[in-house]
């Protein structure tokens, strides 16, 4: 407001302080921790006056007084928008955090038996809760306790699922603590991403009869008219005649009336029936 008017002005966005005040009394050794993981380094009394004084120095409006430890916000996986011109990030690929690169995680994880591959992923995901938390013992967490009674907050659940993505690689939503909020749910969220529900058998999937579709495109109908085998076939399209009650037994004479879809795409191209 006061550069609008032509006058002096600086606002100092200040980062986290390492001395303990009345605005940040209340973070916890895990909220330390979480704001070293993500790159920022607490403010000594002698950084933040020498940062002061820079500001000053400068015609800004708008100073970010703080410090970053640019190596670890390139390992967090995901680099916020104002810091890319600073920090390159990691080329995201397919490969989990702790495969050294060596295998794609869903690759390494797909070839498991089914029980250890349930197994593996569901420590994989208690063991990124417990570093989010700070929780010394990964072992305490059970797989249907909700994130909300351990302790998960916004913040925690955003680094927790960018943790998740920059181990499987996978592109995973925004609101996943919210979609799926116990270390289970998640498992099971990552299994189907690993290897989808095979789909329900159709019938197409018989090759008789998937031969049998072939044959029928590829014959006019005018030959099935001129065969007349026509309304046979019309008639085999249509409801069982064997479940209607008042359906009529063919008569001796009705031999193209008895022969099934087959038999009548054998006669039509044999020209039998002409």
């Amino acid at each position: 407001h006061r550069r609008s008017h032509g006058l002096p002005g600086t606002s100092l966005a200040w980062g986290s302080w390492e001395r303990t005040s009345g605005m940040t009394a209340h973070l916890t050794r895990a909220d330390h921790d979480r704001m070293a993981r993500a790159g920022l380094r607490p403010l000594t009394d002698e950084q933040g006056l020498e940062f002061f004084d820079g500001a000053l120095a400068v015609d800004l409006g708008q100073v970010v007084t703080a410090t970053f430890d640019l190596p670890a916000i390139g390992r967090s996986g995901a680099v916020p928008v104002l810091l890319r011109g600073l920090v390159r990030a990691p080329r995201r690929t397919a490969v989990g955090a702790d495969s050294g690169g060596a295998e794609p995680w869903t690759e390494r994880i797909a070839a498991l038996a089914p029980d250890a591959r349930e197994r593996s992923v569901l420590a994989s995901v208690i063991e990124q809760v417990a570093q989010v938390l700070g929780h010394p013992d990964p072992g305490a967490i059970e797989p249907d306790q909700a994130f909300k009674s351990l302790g998960f907050d916004s913040l925690t659940a955003v680094e927790f699922r960018n943790r998740l993505s920059a181990m499987t690689g996978l592109q995973l939503p925004a609101t996943l603590v919210f979609d799926y909020p116990a270390a289970g749910a998640v498992t099971r969220y990552l299994l189907d991403q690993v290897s989808p529900a095979p789909a329900a058998a159709g019938p197409d999937d018989d090759p008789d009869e998937r031969e049998l579709r072939r044959v029928l495109e590829r014959v006019p109908v005018a030959r099935f008219r001129e065969a007349g085998v026509l309304e046979a076939l019309l008639k085999l399209a249509g409801p069982d005649p064997a479940r209607t009650p008042d359906a009529a037994e063919p008569d001796e004479d009705g031999l193209i009336d008895a022969m099934d879809a087959e038999a009548l795409i054998r006669h039509v191209m044999d020209g039998t029936g002409a």
